[in-house]
């Protein structure tokens, strides 16, 4: 199953899903991201991953507890 990511690129929040390069949503605050990130993945039925800035993972908030 593939994830909704949220990310930081170009000082901005983004919202896109695994491996793919299209951007769903932008954001200027992480936590408009992060919830715009949450409603795609309950959308899509996936997990929604939040990325730190350096791009390691924050956390995981599976599909079951969206």
């Amino acid at each position: 199953m593939s994830s909704v990511q949220t990310y930081k690129s170009h000082n901005m929040w983004h919202n896109r899903m695994e491996g793919e390069e299209e951007t769903l949503s932008s954001h200027v605050l992480r936590s408009q991201a992060i919830a715009e990130g949450r409603i795609w993945a309950k959308s899509r039925q996936a997990d929604h991953v939040v990325k730190r800035m350096d791009g390691s993972v924050e956390y995981v908030t599976p599909f079951s507890e969206l």
